[in-house]
């Protein structure tokens, strides 16, 4: 399925089948798409909480009255989590993986360079103070890979801004971990009577969306 016709039948899931389960194959290859999807300066400033319905219990405190059935009966959920302040460490674990990848096959100089841009990039951010808005953008890049790959496997998601964010921070100790949660997103595959997935796409006109520059 080509990325446009996904785009046009993609749905937000409002009821799940509470019988059907995602295969662990399948939790794997989106967990891969979650992994290699694009990042700013390749920071890659997230973590990634991935739950099944044994653990739904344990963020059920943390999900607003009008999401807890997606969480209850979907098959897994993944809270999406952003670093708070640059972390120098894990920018530095990430040139070390690059490195033992092949990035820099012979040019150590050029590994050492995009190490000191990369940490420079984050300082920036901690200095104008946006470095956690700038990382949950970066997890936002990383739902959309997840939501759109699951379509094209014939999964359903629901994207879940409708949390508590103190509480599902406190519940998953994040603080101590140099994290916040952003996003959680529940994946299934919807139940026959889910009404969303019989309703028409609408979006606004791409007259009133796009401006061409000349």
């Amino acid at each position: 399925m080509d990325f446009l016709t996904l785009s046009k039948e993609r749905y937000t899931a409002k009821h799940y089948d509470v019988n059907r389960k995602i295969s662990n194959e399948d939790l794997d290859k989106l967990l891969e798409i979650v992994r290699l999807s694009p990042s700013a300066v390749n920071a890659q400033a997230w973590k990634f909480f991935v739950g099944s319905q044994k653990s739904m219990a344990k963020i059920m405190p943390a999900i607003c009255d009008f999401n807890r059935d997606r969480v209850g009966d979907c098959s897994h959920f993944i809270v999406m989590c952003a670093q708070n302040k640059l972390d120098e460490a894990s920018y530095k674990e990430v040139t070390k993986k690059e490195d033992a990848d092949g990035r820099y096959p012979n040019h150590p100089n050029i590994r050492d360079i995009v190490d000191e841009h990369r940490i420079a990039f984050g300082k920036l951010h901690e200095s104008l103070g946006d470095y956690a808005q700038w990382t949950s953008k970066q997890v936002y890049i990383a739902m959309t890979a997840l939501i759109y790959g699951a379509k094209s496997m014939g999964i359903d998601s629901t994207a879940m801004e409708g949390i508590d964010y103190a509480k599902l921070d406190e519940i998953l100790d994040l603080k101590a971990q140099n994290l916040h949660s952003v996003v959680v997103v529940a994946l299934g595959y919807s139940s026959d009577d889910d009404s969303n997935k019989k309703r028409p796409k609408s979006r606004r006109a791409k007259e009133s969306v796009f401006s061409f520059l000349d």
